[in-house]
């Protein structure tokens, strides 16, 4: 996909060149060549080890079905998350992305007010039980505390709510 040489007395014949294959982008640096065909042939060479020994594991994180976090104090009752960014890993060869998982952890409740991607809790990527990295959940939006006026019409409606449903039962 892109490639830029060099050369001086000093350094030798130099190369820095980069590939994509397979959705998975590759770099490789040749220094000290003795000349321009080894360069490249090397170059190539890094590139093929690269693309046969490696693999990248990529999760959509906004497929997950995320939780709702309790808000208290908030004109709202709930905070809707999602997730920072996609997560990816490189595997090596003899590694199985089958054996990635995943856990979700969030907060178990949170205070009003929450501001817009305000970090509420992570996804934890493990593979065969050993980290491997993580993606910040965060609020999806802005949550305003509720004022006095907004708690008294909220006690009003509960309260009005609860006497409908005991009149009809």
């Amino acid at each position: 996909t892109g490639l830029k040489t060099g050369s001086t007395d000093e350094a030798k014949y130099c190369l820095s060149a980069t590939a994509r294959r397979n959705d998975m982008d590759m770099i490789a640096v040749i220094m000290a060549a003795p000349d321009t065909k080894t360069r490249f042939k090397e170059a190539a060479a890094l590139l093929n080890y690269g693309f046969a020994n490696s693999s990248i594991y990529r999760h959509n994180t906004q497929e997950l079905s995320l939780p709702m976090i309790p808000l208290q104090g908030g004109i709202d009752t709930e905070v809707k998350l999602k997730a920072e960014f996609d997560f990816s890993y490189l595997c090596l060869k003899g590694e199985n992305s089958d054996k990635i998982t995943f856990e979700i952890i969030t907060e178990e409740v949170c205070e009003a007010p929450v501001t817009f991607g305000q970090i509420l809790g992570t996804v934890r990527y493990l593979y065969e039980g050993k980290e491997i990295g993580t993606v910040n959940l965060v609020s999806a939006m802005e949550y305003e505390k509720a004022s006095f006026g907004d708690m008294m019409l909220k006690t009003l409606q509960m309260f009005f709510s609860r006497k409908g449903e005991a009149t009809t039962t």
